[in-house]
């Protein structure tokens, strides 16, 4: 079955979309496409893949690519000037649909135009959202009740500028909520001061910011938490100043997005080459477990995220070719077996990960996952 499936990945030519090439050309056929001329891959020399010509802003372009391919996977963007444009298309044509980004913006677009089709579409399935979703409905597994939970997730790391533009343009699209959180089933809206702090498992000082992503909303209401935080961190002030002037910029006008994306894309990258990069998604949860009160610590470190975002990814086409055909358009944390992600990744060592107890104000092990 999967050596007969054909999966289309758009975006094939950027660092993710190459790396997730690599790894479905072991038990897939696949069709990369991009929008660069000088599209083949001479790395990926193999009768496993072909190379097609694709611009996500003309339609018939999309008919053709999308033609013949059981899966389709999009890993370029802008997201959110994307939108559901090669989903449409995708679902006229029968084929699955993945997204690596998108959140509850994208989710309305599907159910507005997709839904019809007995196909998957299958949405943030890459490292966040995605990752961070499975990462913590693995960890709520471990409770019977879950009474309150605090999640710390960044990363210092290269970007590309896609990337940046979606991470101004979510301020914008209804991505999450700054500065709230959830107390008794009561969502809060309060700032932090900015100071540096140190996080258990975080490699160095960071700001920090509440943010309530869609997903940890979608994934809240799910398994009613009363108590949640996510803080989102970041290491280095001029850079959070910097995003969040962007930000307030695209609330009035978009006109400058690509720019400013463009000089947050130089600094961070600039900045990352002088230093080692880290990933880091911390998640301190409290609730029953039998009839006891239990504190545990979740600790997840990688040195990048993109990684993590092939394995997603990988993860949802393997289940979508696993199940029987059928419709539904869903989270990806909603969609894949959060254990055997979190093996995946740490088997082929995209991650490392610990969980522990938390006693008073000493750790004692109780579980590892090789850190």
């Amino acid at each position: 079955m999967m050596e007969e499936t054909l999966i289309g990945v758009i975006g094939s030519s950027g660092f993710i979309g190459r790396k997730l090439c690599e790894q479905l050309i072991k038990k897939y056929n696949v069709r990369g496409g991009q929008r660069s001329p000088r599209y083949a891959d001479a790395n990926l020399s193999t009768n496993r893949i072909s190379w097609q010509y694709v611009d996500v802003f003309d339609e018939m372009s999309l008919e053709n690519f999308c033609s013949g391919c059981d899966i389709v996977i999009n890993c370029a963007g802008p997201t959110y000037k994307i939108g559901d444009r090669i989903a449409v298309v995708a679902n006229r044509n029968g084929s699955d649909y993945v997204d690596i980004f998108g959140g509850g913006y994208l989710e309305y677009q599907l159910y507005k135009e997709c839904i019809e089709g007995k196909n998957y579409k299958i949405f943030a399935a890459g490292s966040m959202p995605g990752f961070s979703g499975i990462a913590l409905k693995w960890l709520i597994s471990k409770f019977d009740i879950i009474q309150k939970i605090k999640v710390y997730e960044g990363s210092f790391e290269k970007s590309g500028i896609s990337a940046c533009e979606d991470i101004i343009l979510s301020s914008v699209k209804n991505f999450g909520l700054k500065d709230t959180y959830v107390e008794d089933m009561k969502y809060i809206r309060k700032g932090l001061e900015q100071e540096s702090v140190l996080i258990p498992g975080v490699p160095e000082p960071v700001y920090c910011q509440y943010y309530l992503t869609q997903e940890i909303q979608h994934l809240q209401k799910k398994y009613s938490i009363p108590n949640i935080k996510v803080y989102h961190m970041n290491s280095n002030q001029k850079l959070a100043d910097m995003l969040s002037q962007a930000c307030f910029e695209a609330v009035f006008s978009e006109e400058n997005v690509r720019n400013n994306a463009m000089k947050i894309y130089s600094l961070l990258n600039d900045m990352a080459s002088k230093k080692e990069t880290w990933y880091a998604y911390v998640v301190e949860a409290e609730g029953i477990i039998g009839h006891q009160l239990y504190q545990k610590r979740l600790v997840i470190r990688a040195k990048e995220s993109a990684l993590i975002n092939v394995g997603v990814l990988e993860s949802v086409l393997d289940e979508i070719v696993k199940r029987e055909k059928n419709y539904g358009i869903l989270w990806a944390y909603d969609f894949v077996d959060a254990e055997s992600v979190m093996q995946k990744l740490s088997n082929e060592g995209i991650i490392k990960y610990y969980l522990t107890d938390i006693v008073e104000k000493y750790v004692q092990e109780v579980e590892e996952g090789e850190l």
